[in-house]
């Protein structure tokens, strides 16, 4: 099945079990560190794991865009942290002349992450968000984290998703759970 976006259109499969859809993929394309892409004020073509002054204070930052923009901030205590707070820093720190959205991560192993998400629509923490999970392991893989081509679970409050980044594309795996159902007439 194809779905179109605002990022364009992506390939989705589903999973059933008894006729119930039980997971879905969806293949969200290729990552895009270009800074104009993400917009970012700077003159380095990828911003991975670096310093930058954030109202007086120097956080290593990484950013990306995979259809929208991510900034991840690996940390040892992803739990500690006002992320409503952190992310309005951020956002307000003038060198990302738009809003976007903020990921705090941590390695668990070199197949798990564990993320928590500020999201620029929500202007706030999300439960979960499949882009920022895909964004933190293609900053951990960038690193040296990760290995490309290997699952990597990112475990976020809402959920978990095992993400896939290879050289060719981004897949995003997880579980579904009906919340609406609708008729739609055309």
């Amino acid at each position: 099945m194809t779905i179109e976006t605002n990022c364009g259109v992506k390939n989705v499969r589903l999973y059933s079990f008894n006729g119930e859809v039980r997971s879905a993929q969806v293949d969200i394309g290729k990552p895009d560190f270009d800074p104009a892409s993400i917009p970012m004020k700077t003159d380095t073509y990828m911003i991975i794991d670096q310093p930058v002054d954030i109202g007086g204070e120097s956080i290593n930052i990484s950013c990306v865009t995979i259809g929208n923009p991510h900034c991840i901030v690996f940390m040892d205590n992803v739990d500690s942290v006002d992320l409503n707070e952190f992310g309005d820093r951020i956002r307000n720190s003038g060198i990302l002349p738009e809003y976007i959205n903020t990921g705090i991560a941590r390695m668990i192993d070199k197949n798990t992450i564990k993320l928590r998400c500020y999201e620029r629509a929500v202007n706030g923490e999300s439960l979960g968000c499949g882009t920022s999970a895909a964004a933190a392991v293609v900053i951990a893989t960038e690193m040296g984290l990760c290995r490309k081509g290997e699952d990597v679970t990112v475990k976020m409050p809402g959920g978990d998703v095992v993400i896939t980044y290879t050289d060719e594309t981004i897949l995003v795996n997880g579980d579904t759970r009906k919340v609406y159902e609708g008729v739609v007439e055309y």
